[in-house]
């Protein structure tokens, strides 16, 4: 550790102090504080508790003044003096921030001779039993009366009070050298009220919060007849419980009380055994009754006589009458001021302890004035001050409407009104937040205004210029911060009569900045120097012009073009609104086509359904197969009449070996480009099959098809069926037939006659109608279920039935050409 350095303080005021730093301090509670007597727990009518500020206070430094202790953070300060606080009204006092402040420099010194004082303590002083009673004081003041305990606590406390007095006595009294006298004038002044504490003590027990019976003649009477009568009742009730017990009429003997009286307890059904007995009340249950017996009446109602007397006279009477370690907070600096300086304006790098040397000043001048050993060491020695004003940190207000800087001059505003020659004024970063060149010129007048007015102010800036106003005015010191760039840390040394340099870019290049952008900061660094300004001013007006006159003429440039877009735009968009009305009207026309040609196509196939229906009713099994290839010629004939383009089949490799397969989806020749097919049954060898395309089932031959996409191991088992519930004869049959292709069912048109409708109905009903639908169907008929989309209920219902009736040859699933409905085929 570097020897002490020792500071001065030359100030223009009847006290010139020395003050000794050592150039490592550390802020950390002080030890012997723990012996501190605070004066607010010895005596709640103590006459010399002091305030921290006159009572003539005006609002306006009243209100600077709890700014300021709020910025050096005085509060935290004074709730770690808590720590070490003996009572609980001097931890409030603390905790709360209402540590005494000498009003003047007298009351300053006595403050830190009581301190010295309690720091030569060879014992720690005792006040076990001191309690805070001014809430108990001011309640029987306002004229509540007063319960036994809190009287027994203000009893307690004054005589705790007295017992550190007469310690305090004792020790004077062995050293009779005077050094004890600063704390026995503490509580020299106090009414300990001896008379008052005795006779608390003969009247009350503290211990048991008890009025005691020699407390009066009336009260002794009372509580003696008041014993005798109770005797004589309990005797009374427990002859009459035994009894009762003895007679079966309770379990067990009971004597108990209820509605402030003595009673037994008794059942119900044996209440008969208390004659003219009372009942005062009952159990829950309302099996027992708790009864007043007849001859204890009076003696119950002399008990509660003697109870309100004894009460009544009781409030007669009351009428009448640590150590804890904290962490520590390496702050160390050294100060040292000439004689005439009145302005101290310190600069240096941001992190450099501008701001915690302000704040180490400004507590300690706090502490001092409240009588609390700062922490330095030898026996240092600082001014008092009257008021100490500062301006610390960012004073932005939302509500108010406050920037950075107008928070900033507010609070200057309010010091430089309130300021005096007595005044310690610290102001962190004078003239921030607003343009350079017009901060320096307000924090200039500022600065000079001040100088004629306050004993001593400290201000912190990164403005160079302030720092020249040493080299002009004598009331003006410098002072700078050291900086160490290794570590980049603070060294809180500071180092007078020297200007402090931002090292902004030392500390860049320290971290890794790019070095060209640090360069190119240098270059700006030199330009901005004070003897360039003015030239570099003048170049970069002539810039501005120029730049100026560049950005008007690309303007008129940039307006005539969007002239020409937006006539652009204008004709694009006409010509696009008058193609969107044609493309609309060719759409209408189509539509209307379209319509007309499928009102021509239902109509047709209607006329085909109602003459093969008609046919058929006429016609026998022999002319089945005839009606039905006229029907499908006919039927094939209307498709094909309204089927826009045709499918151009190549005579290629892959078309060549083509072998239909059931479940393929094919190109039909001569069905029109856009109809596709569902092969459904293979016939032969020569590749002809049956396909389907919509309701219609056509037999076309392999060199008219044109696959389009295979079909599945599932397509063609949905599309048959297991012949289960066939009888062996039956099953013989379907295979024959399968074979030879003999068999035919019917055409595969929806009439009315072939159709059965199962939506809307329950699954219950559905199938009892599919089945006799199938039932009543004839041989070789094609079946169509309709079941609809619905939840699906009905159509697994219709599944189920279709697959497991025996006369189902096959059956195929609803396909996206027929939704809702699926086509089964009676054998």
């Amino acid at each position: 550790m570097a020897a002490p350095a020792k500071l001065t303080l030359l100030l223009p005021t009847t006290l010139t102090s020395t003050v000794s730093f050592p150039s490592r301090v550390v802020l950390k509670p002080f030890p012997p504080l723990q012996r501190l007597v605070v004066a607010a727990a010895a005596s709640s009518s103590s006459s010399q508790t002091l305030s921290s500020f006159p009572s003539l206070e005006t609002p306006e430094a009243r209100q600077i003044r709890l700014e300021t202790e709020s910025a050096l953070e005085w509060g935290s300060v004074c709730a770690r003096l808590a720590d070490f606080a003996a009572t609980a009204a001097g931890r409030a006092a603390c905790v709360e921030g209402r540590v005494a402040v000498g009003r003047s420099r007298e009351e300053s010194e006595r403050l830190i001779e009581q301190t010295a004082a309690a720091v030569l303590l060879s014992a720690p002083l005792d006040f076990g039993g001191v309690e805070d009673v001014s809430a108990v004081v001011a309640a029987a003041t306002g004229g509540r009366l007063l319960a036994v305990r809190e009287i027994c606590g203000v009893g307690r406390s004054i005589r705790a009070a007295r017992g550190v007095f007469d310690q305090l006595q004792s020790l004077a009294q062995e050293t009779q050298d005077g050094r004890y006298s600063p704390l026995l004038d503490v509580l020299q002044g106090c009414d300990f009220l001896t008379e008052l504490v005795q006779r608390i003590e003969f009247c009350l027990d503290s211990t048991l919060s008890l009025v005691l019976d020699r407390a009066s003649k009336k009260l002794e009477t009372i509580r003696r007849e008041r014993r005798r009568n109770i005797e004589m009742l309990e005797s009374l009730l427990k002859d009459t419980a035994s009894k009762i017990f003895q007679a079966g009429g309770i379990d067990s003997p009971v004597v108990t009380k209820r509605r402030s009286r003595m009673c037994v307890g008794v059942k119900a059904s044996h209440k008969h055994l208390v004659p003219g007995g009372i009942v005062l009340s009952s159990s829950g249950s309302g099996a027992t009754y708790f009864m007043e017996p007849r001859d204890a009446v009076e003696l119950n109602n002399r008990e509660v006589k003697l109870s309100g007397d004894e009460r009544a006279e009781e409030l007669s009477l009351m009428a009448e009458d640590s150590t804890i370690e904290a962490s520590e907070m390496p702050v160390p600096l050294d100060m040292w001021v000439k004689k005439d300086a009145r302005i101290v304006v310190i600069s240096g790098p941001n992190t450099g302890g501008k701001t915690a040397t302000m704040k180490t000043l400004g507590l300690s001048s706090l502490m001092s004035k409240a009588g609390i050993f700062f922490p330095a060491k030898g026996r240092p020695r600082i001014p008092w001050f009257d008021q100490v004003l500062a301006d610390i940190g960012d004073h932005q207000s939302l509500e108010h409407s406050l920037s950075t800087f107008s928070g900033h001059i507010s609070r200057l505003c309010r010091i430089v009104e309130v300021v005096s020659k007595d005044s310690l004024v610290l102001i962190d970063e004078i003239g921030s937040g607003t343009d350079p060149s017009e901060g320096v010129a307000l924090s200039t007048s500022i600065l000079k205004f001040l100088a004629s007015k306050v004993n001593l102010a400290i201000v912190t800036t990164h403005y160079a210029d302030l720092s020249r106003l040493q080299s002009v005015d004598s009331r003006f010191e410098n002072a700078a911060m050291e900086f160490c760039l290794e570590t980049l840390q603070p060294t809180y040394r500071i180092l007078w009569s020297t200007t402090g340099n931002s090292n902004a870019l030392s500390i860049a290049k320290s971290i890794g900045f790019d070095q060209k952008v640090l360069d190119r900061a240098q270059e700006w660094v030199e330009k901005l120097l004070p003897d360039k300004q003015k030239e570099r001013q003048g170049l970069l007006y002539d810039s501005l012009l120029d730049e100026r006159n560049l950005l008007e003429s690309q303007a008129n440039e940039a307006a005539s073009v969007l002239s020409q877009v937006e006539g652009l735009y204008n004709e694009i968009r006409l010509e696009a609104d008058d193609l969107e009305s044609r493309v609309a009207a060719l759409r209408t026309r189509e539509t209307q086509k379209v319509q007309q040609e499928l009102k021509v196509v239902k109509s047709q196939m209607d006329t085909i359904i109602k003459n093969f229906e008609v046919q058929l009713k006429n016609s026998k099994l022999e002319q089945y197969n005839s009606l039905m290839r006229k029907a499908e010629a006919a039927t094939a004939s209307v498709v094909a009449a309204h089927q826009p383009n045709e499918i151009t089949f190549n005579d290629d490799e892959n078309q060549s070996l083509f072998v239909p397969q059931i479940g393929d989806k094919v190109y039909i020749q001569g069905l029109g480009g856009g109809t596709m097919a569902t092969v459904i049954e293979t016939l032969g060898e020569d590749g002809s099959c049956i396909v389907q395309y919509g309701k219609i089932k056509v037999q076309v031959k392999r060199s008219k098809m044109k696959l389009v996409q295979q079909g599945t191991n599932e397509t063609a088992t949905s599309s048959s069926v297991k012949p289960k519930g066939r009888t062996p004869k039956q099953r013989s049959a379907a295979a024959n037939q399968s074979q030879d292709g003999s068999v035919s069912f019917g055409p595969v048109v929806q009439t009315s006659k072939n159709t059965v409708d199962l939506r809307g109905k329950r699954v219950s009903e559905a199938s009892y109608e599919l089945q006799m639908a199938i039932d009543s169907c004839r041989p070789c008929q094609v079946l169509f279920v309709v079941h609809g989309m619905g939840t699906g209920a009905v159509k697994d219902c219709a599944i189920d039935v279709l697959r497991n009736h025996p006369r189902v040859a096959k059956f195929e699933d609803e396909s996206p050409l027929n939704y809702g409905c699926t086509v089964a085929y009676i054998q």
